[in-house]
């Protein structure tokens, strides 16, 4: 069963947020690395410089940055995976596929080539038409996030 254009939309939404995020974490990138090739040359726009504004600092905060932008899109290629649509098309068509997927979610999404994140938990459960509801909540300190996925589409909280 293939997810319906509204339930493809509201998967959709977040994504766009991921996907905005890294843009505005580009351009800080760019800003960061222009700040630091001016502070290598010796331009500071401070004259008075201040310890712990240097150039090593600003390369951790590059690093940071690019972790922040790869986990971003680390989130939209997983919520953009053929095959996690089609595992959730499953869910719906199938109820009794929900109770064996809500005993180990993980090994559900393994066993469809699915690798989730090792800071994403998954919980699912039926209600009581045997539809699936899922939760999943990322720990990232980077993109934390907590949102709920069920026969009418996703619901975010960030």
């Amino acid at each position: 069963m293939t997810l319906s254009k509204s339930q493809l939309a509201t998967l959709e939404r977040p994504l766009k947020a991921h996907l905005a995020d890294v843009e505005e974490l580009q351009q800080t990138l760019k800003t960061l690395e222009k700040t630091a090739a001016d502070r290598e040359a010796g331009k500071w726009a401070d004259p008075n410089p201040k310890p712990g504004h240097g150039v090593a600092v600003l390369a951790d905060q590059r690093r940071d940055i690019e972790v922040q932008i790869e986990r971003h899109l680390a989130l939209v290629r997983l919520g953009r995976d053929p095959r996690v649509r089609e595992a959730l098309g499953e869910l719906l068509k199938n109820p009794d596929l929900v109770k064996e997927a809500a005993q180990d979610p993980r090994a559900f999404a393994a066993a469809r080539g699915i690798e989730l994140p090792p800071t994403m938990d998954v919980e699912i459960q039926r209600d009581g038409d045997g539809r699936p509801h899922l939760r999943l909540t990322n720990y990232d300190r980077t993109v934390p996030f907590d949102l709920t996925w069920g026969p009418k589409g996703l619901d975010i909280r960030r």
